[in-house]
């Protein structure tokens, strides 16, 4: 056996009859892919801060501390502008939404 598998390949030991291992298999294929995380697309809430991230030829380029629709504070992180326009939102409308 190679040092490297896929743990999806992988089924439980069922016995000597070969006919519960297929059976078996097929339901632990359906639980495996019950169990995997699914993950929401993060949308953009409001803006809580901005800051210069580099200036080059007189373009300034900014990062902004983008709270996420139904995350935590705490989860906040920073964005560049083109990254929430790739997420369909504009800056001046998020910096509208902030207090």
């Amino acid at each position: 056996m190679p040092p490297i598998f896929n743990v999806a390949d992988l089924y439980r030991y069922a016995g000597e009859n070969a006919d519960d291992i297929v059976g078996d298999q097929e339901k632990q294929e359906t639980d495996w892919v019950k169990q995997l995380p699914t993950s929401k697309e993060l949308q953009p809430e409001r803006i809580l801060d901005k800051k210069l991230l580099k200036k080059t030829r007189g373009q300034e380029y900014f990062q902004y501390l983008v709270k996420w629709k139904d995350q935590p504070l705490a989860d906040a992180t920073w964005v560049r502008d083109d990254i929430l326009q790739k997420l369909g939102n504009s800056v001046e409308e998020l910096m509208d939404r902030s207090p």
